[in-house]
């Protein structure tokens, strides 16, 4: 509870106490009472707001996971599609007399061997 419903509970419980008049006591009394409920349901809203403030911000790296999983397996895919043209244009590259020792060399490092 902040400060300023407690100063506001304690200045009705006084009032309360002292009286004023015959009315004084019970709408003191019935104030002081609404307050305290009413703190009371402020913060229990205040403890289920944490809470969904909580799963939503959790929820948020389960989706950026799993759009990075996404982006994952494309790259995964697309660099198998690369390898797979690369190892297509070896036997011309070969044919024609170029150098494909870098070439071969990329497709050992792909297929998690060392160059």
């Amino acid at each position: 509870m902040t400060d300023q419903p407690k100063a506001l509970l304690q200045r009705l419980e006084r009032l309360g106490q002292d009286g004023v008049g015959n009315y004084g006591m019970p709408i003191c009394a019935e104030a002081a009472a609404e307050l305290r409920r009413l703190v009371a349901e402020n913060e229990r809203l205040h403890q289920i707001n944490q809470s969904h403030e909580m799963k939503l911000s959790v929820r948020g790296y389960e989706i950026q996971i799993e759009d990075l999983r996404l982006a994952h397996a494309e790259l995964r895919e697309r660099n198998a599609e690369l390898l797979e043209a690369l190892k297509a244009q070896l036997p011309g590259a070969d044919a024609m007399g170029w150098n494909t020792d870098i070439a071969r060399a990329v497709i050992t490092i792909a297929e998690g061997g060392k160059a």
